[in-house]
């Protein structure tokens, strides 16, 4: 495993303006910048925040439930990333009562009739959040093409991709930023 955890904090302006990529099996949590998961097939990109402390993350879900006891890559596994990221968020200050959640992925990329991992993947994780008193604000899941998701801390905006589509706005906060109540 490369890199299954990144916490950011920033030191300039620049830093906080850069991407960082989450790949397959990865999460990562800031404080700033953006947070993006790209090549979303079968999988399901969950992004988090507290738009009180404006704290974020994101998990690049690969299947759903819980990872083995012997999983080299916890994080593939939808328990396994979306707890992590939320500890890892709450070590950068975030309350879990007041997280947000926006979902895209979980489509049929290749077209199996019997593939039902996409399906699963999207069960899971929206079951996960709905037990964690997390509300999904926006979600656009399913279908036969892939997907990215990116969350922009900075501005309180989620975008993302479907197909050859350029960037979509999928959520996006008040221009005030964000009635705080918003998630509860």
């Amino acid at each position: 495993m490369t890199n299954s955890f990144c916490q950011t904090t920033c030191r300039s302006a620049w830093e906080c303006e850069a991407v960082q990529d989450v790949a397959t099996g990865e999460i990562c949590a800031a404080r700033k910048g953006v947070i993006r998961a790209g090549a979303l097939g079968s999988c399901v990109a969950v992004a988090l925040m507290d738009l009180e402390t404006g704290v974020g993350g994101m998990a690049h879900v690969m299947l759903p439930g819980q990872a083995p006891d012997t999983a080299p890559e916890p994080t593939r596994y939808a328990q396994d990333a979306i707890s992590d990221l939320i500890a890892a968020m709450t070590d950068l200050g975030a309350q879990p009562d007041r997280l947000c959640a926006w979902l895209a992925g979980g489509g049929n990329v290749l077209e199996r009739e019997n593939d039902t991992v996409c399906d699963a993947n999207i069960a899971s994780v929206s079951a996960l959040l709905a037990s964690s008193d997390i509300p999904v604000l926006a979600a656009h899941l399913g279908g036969r093409l892939r997907r990215s998701l990116s969350l922009d801390l900075n501005r309180a905006r989620v975008t993302f991709t479907h197909g050859d589509s350029g960037a979509l706005t999928l959520w996006e906060a008040e221009p005030s930023f964000v009635d705080r109540e918003v998630c509860r």
